[in-house]
C-alpha cells in the first residue's frame, strides 16, 4: 500500500505574511540566554523560531517599517544579520544595517 501524499509544511514570513515552504525562508531562533535571535541555517535548533523570505524585499522592508524595527532589529544577533547578508547576492551591507534602526 502506498501512503497518501503528505502536505509540505509551510511557514509564514513575519514581514509580508505570505505562506512559503521552509526552503524559501530564513529561520531565526530565539536564544534562551539573552533573548536575541540567532541564525538557524539547517533548521535543527530547538526553540521559538521566526521566518523571513529569502528575497531582498522582505529584508529591506523589515528595516524600513518602524513596527518591525522596534520589535526585531534590536534583538537580531550580528551573526544572524551577517548570515542573511551573505546569502543575499543582491544586498549590500548598507541596505540591511542595524545602526539605521534607531
Amino acid at each position: 500500500m502506498t501512503s497518501p501524499n503528505k502536505p509540505i509544511p509551510e511557514r509564514m514570513c513575519l514581514v509580508c505574511r505570505v505562506l512559503k515552504t521552509r526552503d524559501q525562508l530564513y529561520r531565526l531562533v530565539k536564544s534562551k540566554e539573552d533573548g536575541r535571535f540567532l541564525p538557524n541555517q539547517d533548521g535543527s535548533l530547538p526553540g521559538k523560531g521566526i521566518y523571513f523570505c529569502r528575497t531582498g524585499d522582505c529584508l529591506q522592508r523589515m528595516q524600513k517599517e518602524r513596527r518591525l524595527r522596534r520589535q526585531l532589529l534590536e534583538k537580531l544577533s550580528d551573526s544572524a544579520l551577517d548570515w542573511m547578508r551573505a546569502s543575499q547576492g543582491d544586498l549590500s551591507g548598507d541596505k540591511l544595517n542595524k545602526s539605521e534602526s534607531v
